[in-house]
């Protein structure tokens, strides 16, 4: 029943402005089966809401596949360099609370010291082809996970824009999962700065009841350089539908100042 009244609230939203609820019926064209109790629907509901805020936060774009891919290896020689000298005091990855450890792409370099760790579940973020080898790095391979029994779960997402509502919302529910199984869950992106840190966030805010401002002071007391400047948007987003959905909350004003200035 909470999902049906959370829903009602949200549609009355909607329908009480004019440019959201011109977006909804076009949505509604498109995807006939739409179920606005079915929280992971409304999700996808709302990642078509965001866009035009999101579009105006700085985000890189690059539509050519090989310079992405070798602004990318560039990227990862860079961070391997910054983290990865004996004169670097940035760590590849730190623990951020109980079973939880945030960090770069894992090489294959890091294998033992991530058994060391006693990673049982791992969270990948990065798209398929950062998991390729080159010049910049030989990162640890899904085989290699799965000789040592570790449940691996990938989200591919871009780097440098923000992430979808359900990406995130699934990827924090996979982190619950393997605390409440007291099994150490790795999230990691490339640098274990943005897409890593807003899973890390939204695994806080939804399940361990911290507003955003706290779980942002929690994760840089423990990895100071992450950077959430184009994630904040849909981490609130989601944190909002959830209290709607799951916790009982009726008020739908937040929605007002991030959709409709």
């Amino acid at each position: 029943m909470e999902q049906k009244s959370a829903w009602l609230l949200i549609e009355q939203f909607i329908c009480s402005h004019k440019k959201l609820n011109e977006k909804y019926e076009a949505y509604l064209e498109k995807n006939k089966k739409f179920n606005g109790e079915n929280f992971c629907d409304v999700l996808c509901l709302f990642d078509l809401f965001l866009e035009t805020r999101n579009k105006k936060q700085k985000q890189i774009k690059t539509t050519s596949p090989r310079l992405k891919n070798h602004a990318y290896k560039i990227s990862l020689l860079y961070n391997r360099i910054k983290h990865g000298t004996r004169f670097s005091r940035i760590p590849w990855w730190n623990k951020i609370v109980d079973f939880v450890y945030l960090g770069a792409l894992p090489l294959r370099k890091h294998k033992t010291l991530m058994t060391d760790l006693g990673v049982k579940r791992v969270v990948s973020m990065v798209e398929p082809f950062e998991h390729e080898d080159s010049y910049a790095g030989k990162p640890l391979r899904v085989s290699d996970w799965d000789l040592e029994g570790v449940n691996f779960k990938t989200f591919p997402s871009p780097d440098f824009r923000p992430i979808s509502l359900e990406t995130l919302y699934k990827a924090a529910l996979f982190v619950k999962e393997s605390a409440e199984l007291k099994q150490t869950v790795y999230i990691h992106c490339k640098a274990g700065r943005s897409r890593s840190a807003a899973v890390v966030m939204a695994y806080l805010t939804l399940f361990k009841n911290l507003s955003y401002e706290d779980a942002v002071l929690l994760i840089r007391s423990r990895r100071p350089h992450i950077d959430l400047e184009n994630k904040k948007n849909n981490i609130e987003t989601l944190c909002e539908l959830y209290h709607l959905f799951f916790l009982g909350k009726k008020d739908v004003s937040f929605f007002e100042a991030l959709l409709l200035d």
